[in-house]
């Protein structure tokens, strides 16, 4: 249940990251999300179901206990579009939330599902299904891009083609190198030349460029005489060749490019914004762009909070393969990094010399400076001075904080609502955190009234109006009000938070579920579960 345990305290446990070391409460866990609306009673439109481990193989089951999903698997991946993916004995296949096999677990590899349609591999052959498990492209070509608009960007004996939803070819013509319609061309290359065609297939734009971007906002970087320029879709030089390095895609009027050495920024006249001496460069989003700088030292909290947060870039290299092009990178920054920010005129927002800075949320981001966490805004001013020694993510309008070892809890303007009393505190969750006094555990509102009583060895944060502790080596369950709704169970190994009426306990070194009065709905049977989800 590890991996449950840090989805349950991530955020209270990235927080703690961000100075850098790494602390575990082994005995406490929070709940960092709010719960669905309980469901009672499955229908054919409305199937929870969750995904459990037993005896070492994976499956589905539903709200009653029963087998939904044969628990015979290696491993079951989440349901997207009302299928999920099962992997057995290193074959893989498809079923619906019914329990109906879609796609037998015959093949060598299988995507995920792209505009309801799934690539699969199959005796080094590639081939397409739809959601319904009807083969739409027979397994004979050699690599694919992906489905977009309706088309499929196949390879076929070293040539690129096009073809429809019905499996046949959306028009003649075979490519070197081809690319999705964007603004309604496609990038393809004939003898070592590129040009544009439409979605007939039609010559555009003439092969006549050594390289070439695809469009975007109605305009492609194209090389000639071994500069860089901007065309339009009729073909006319807009920005003439100037630059000696790759121009960009264009995002909201703005380009990126990399000339002498230094990332710059350009409008669609080809006039320049900023320069920016940074290691990479990110479009811009509303009036700020992200910028990142290499750094010699390593840190931990760096590290695990831009990794878990992620990014997208859209800066494909030149004259790469086409699958490279043509799909987005998820930039999950493990490398030697700091994030800053930077306006149109090239100026800092927030600086690369901080310690750490987040993604920017809501117009707020977190940062740390000399070791201090804190918040600023879109315009790079503190609304939170960084003064705090660890700081958590907004919940329900504050954020805990600490400083001189203790916690406490300040709003959105940087007021203290809360007074820096306790020795450890969580997020906010249904109008209550969890806080605590030397070993002892208690809930407080936003008022800092104590509702549930200091007297518990363990706490999870509410979900659907309950939450689940220890005392006394024993688990109970409490309302929002601090009753106990069960009464201390010593049987009981762990629990975690409600999600969609059922709570997950654990006895015996096994999993089960039970419902908020400390019912036992589902037994303990299984290594490993997961909430239940509506499919």
């Amino acid at each position: 249940m590890g991996l449950l345990f840090w989805n349950q305290g991530i955020k209270f446990l990235l927080g703690v990251v961000a100075l850098g070391c790494l602390m575990f409460y082994p005995e406490v866990s929070f709940a960092t999300e709010n719960g669905e609306n309980i469901v009672q009673q499955s229908t054919n439109n409305e199937i929870f179901l969750a995904k459990v481990k037993e005896n070492g193989k994976w499956g589905y089951i539903d709200q009653t206990g029963r087998s939904i999903i044969p628990i015979v698997f290696n491993d079951v991946g989440d349901f997207s579009s009302g299928i999920a993916k099962v992997k057995l004995n290193g074959k893989y296949g498809y079923y619906n939330k019914t329990g109906k096999e879609i796609i037998p677990a015959i093949y060598d590899e299988l995507g995920d599902i792209e505009g309801g349609m799934i690539w699969a591999k199959l005796k080094g052959k590639y081939g397409y299904f739809d959601t319904l498990g009807q083969l739409v492209i027979p397994f004979e070509f050699d690599d694919f891009v992906g489905f977009k608009d309706d088309l499929f960007l196949l390879k076929k004996n070293k040539n690129w083609q096009y073809y429809n939803k019905t499996g046949q070819k959306a028009f003649e013509g075979t490519y070197k190198n081809a690319s999705f319609f964007y603004n309604g061309l496609a990038l393809v290359s004939q003898d070592d030349k590129y040009g544009y065609i439409n979605k007939k297939g039609e010559i555009v734009i003439p092969y006549q460029y050594k390289s070439a971007n695809r469009f975007s906002e109605g305009l492609a970087a194209v090389r000639e005489n071994g500069k860089w320029g901007v065309i339009n879709k009729e073909g006319k030089m807009v920005i003439k060749p100037q630059f000696s390095a790759w121009v960009y895609n264009f995002d909201d009027g703005i380009a990126t490019i990399k000339d002498g050495g230094k990332y710059k920024y350009i409008d669609k006249k080809g006039e320049l914004l900023c320069e920016a001496d940074f290691d990479e460069v990110y479009p811009f989003n509303g009036e700020i762009a992200e910028v990142r700088k290499k750094v010699s030292k390593f840190c931990w909290g760096g590290f695990l909070l831009t990794a878990a947060m992620g990014s997208i870039v859209d800066h494909p290299a030149p004259n790469t393969s086409v699958r490279r092009i043509e799909i987005d990178q998820n930039d999950l920054t493990t490398q030697k990094q700091k994030r800053g920010y930077i306006d149109k005129k090239g100026d800092f927002v927030v600086s690369t010399k901080n310690d750490q800075v987040d993604k920017f949320h809501g117009g707020i981001v977190r940062v740390v400076t000399d070791g201090k966490s804190g918040y600023m805004n879109i315009k790079g001013e503190y609304i939170i001075p960084a003064q705090y020694d660890a700081i958590l993510g907004f919940s329900e309008g504050v954020v805990g904080a600490s400083k001189d070892k203790k916690w406490g809890y300040v709003d959105l303007k940087g007021n203290e609502v809360i007074p820096f009393k306790y020795d450890m505190g969580s997020d906010f969750s249904e109008g209550l955190a969890a806080v605590k006094i030397l070993d002892k555990w208690a809930c407080i509102n936003k008022e800092g009234t104590q509702i549930v009583r200091l007297k518990y060895n363990a706490i999870n944060g509410f979900s659907e109006g309950v939450t689940t502790a220890k005392i006394n080596n024993a688990w109970v369950i409490l309302d929002t009000a601090g009753n106990t709704i069960m009464s201390e169970n010593a049987a009981i190994e762990d629990m975690t938070y409600s999600k969609n009426g059922l709570i997950q306990f654990k006895e015996n070194k096994k999993w089960g579920y039970m419902n908020h009065q400390g019912d036992k709905v589902i037994e303990a049977k299984y290594d490993s579960v997961t909430d239940f989800l509506k499919r």
